[in-house]
């Protein structure tokens, strides 16, 4: 079993509360109706997630902030940046299904 240093769980469009609910990334504004993001969600192109890095082994508490998979990235990067590490596993939650997924810092 990996190490994480952060654990980022997939947003699914049935989550959200309404049918025209928007959901939007709090770093980059890029936002989605609920039947827009399923579409890309379903498409395999777009992602929402909410992160939570270096989660304790007891309690993992959310960030109620949702981020696009390319600013998931950013963050992941610029915390490897700030810590001096060469690379992050980060946990990947979609429901019942746990992924990892690796980033390495390159120059």
């Amino acid at each position: 079993m990996k190490k994480e240093n952060g654990i980022a769980k997939v947003i699914s469009p049935n989550s959200l509360p309404r049918k025209n609910s928007l959901i939007k990334c709090f770093i980059c504004g890029l936002d989605y109706e609920k039947w827009e993001y399923k579409i890309l969600k379903d498409a395999g192109k777009l992602l929402y997630f909410q992160y939570q890095n270096s989660p304790s082994k007891h309690q993992v508490h959310f960030s109620m902030n949702c981020l696009c998979h390319e600013c998931l990235r950013d963050v992941v990067l610029d915390e490897l940046i700030s810590e001096d590490r060469l690379e992050s596993v980060v946990l990947i939650l979609e429901g019942k299904k746990k992924s990892y997924c690796t980033f390495y810092y390159s120059d």
